[in-house]
């Protein structure tokens, strides 16, 4: 009888190392948040945070950041971040120089920024990379150096996800023309008339994504008076060579009957052309198609499909469907 007490409890014994074992505080807040049971989540991230999980502590500082659970609090965001990219973590790197970058609960420091964004890069990270072509790019803490933006855009475009996809697009702009670039300059401080000017020599050069800022121009009212039919004429343009921003511009004024009449069959088509080159936007507007039978035999499987390729690169609509749908 004894033996078999004793058997009893070292099989009880064993069983319990295993339940601790499996426990996951992380994965457990994880879970908590997407049931959005916050206090709950910033239990969890807490203890697993205090044991050193960087993980943990880079999503503890993120709930701080948002007030998700807590009351707003940038330093005790700081803070947690700051455990993390001390223990080597790139996503803490990244989130730590993003406060220096943003003077939010430290004072403002580019150069701290760039130096923490570079460490998270060199590990791969494609945020890090990101941020790190950005510096460059506009001169923030280092001398601007176009080249070496896009040395760094490149990294993190050859990856996956919603930060490789900016990235592509930064790639596609600081490859352009200086006189493209100039137009996007001039877009931003609001001399729309002076970009519409740049932007027609671009255009004239052959620049498809030129061809598409002209059409967005028309159809926003911005330096000319809005004309929707001759921005779906530029936006043909720059769609024939190519640009997915302008091919979703075509798809969308199909679907909406803007500037041309409604043709579901035709939005489907230009849509599809984006979708290939992985614009999430259109992979979204592809998915609501096929959800709604929009040009095309209602298709669940195919919606979700769309779906999920756009959540992939970060679509929050795209998730929503995604949590209706599955």
């Amino acid at each position: 009888m004894r033996t078999s007490i004793k058997l009893l409890a070292a099989f009880a014994f064993g069983a319990a190392t295993i339940n601790t074992a499996i426990a996951d505080p992380y994965q457990d807040g994880i879970a908590a948040v997407g049931r959005g049971d916050y206090a709950q989540a910033i239990r969890l991230y807490r203890e697993a945070a205090e044991q050193g999980d960087a993980r943990a502590q880079v999503n503890l500082g993120a709930m701080y950041d948002a007030g998700r659970g807590v009351s707003v609090d940038h330093a005790e965001a700081v803070r947690w971040y700051r455990r993390a990219a001390e223990q080597g973590s790139a996503n803490g790197q990244l989130a730590l120089g993003t406060a220096y970058y943003t003077g939010r609960g430290v004072r403002r420091d580019y150069r701290e920024a760039l130096r923490l964004f570079r460490l998270g890069a060199d590990q791969g990270n494609a945020g890090g990379q990101f941020s790190t072509g950005q510096m460059y790019q506009f001169g923030h803490g280092v001398d601007a150096n176009a080249a070496e933006a896009l040395r760094w855009y490149r990294l993190a475009a050859a990856q996956t996800g919603p930060v490789a996809a900016a990235a592509r697009e930064r790639v596609r702009m600081l490859s352009e023309s200086s006189t493209f670039r100039d137009g996007l300059a001039a877009k931003v401080r609001g001399d729309h008339a002076e970009a519409m000017r740049l932007f027609r020599q671009a255009a004239d050069q052959g620049s498809a994504m030129a061809q598409m800022e002209i059409g967005l121009l028309y159809a926003q009212g911005q330096g000319v008076p809005r004309d929707f039919a001759e921005a779906v004429r530029w936006f043909r343009l720059g769609a024939a060579s190519g640009d997915p921003v302008a091919q979703h511009n075509l798809g969308f004024f199909h679907l909406s009957g803007s500037g041309v009449p409604v043709d579901y069959a035709e939005a489907l088509r230009w849509y599809r052309l984006a979708a290939d080159q992985g614009y999430q936007g259109s992979q979204f507007a592809l998915g609501h198609m096929y959800e709604q039978g929009l040009g095309v035999e209602a298709n669940r499987l195919e919606a979700i499909r769309w779906y999920r390729l756009a959540a992939e690169q970060g679509n929050d609509h795209a998730r929503r469907r995604l949590d209706e749908l599955e």
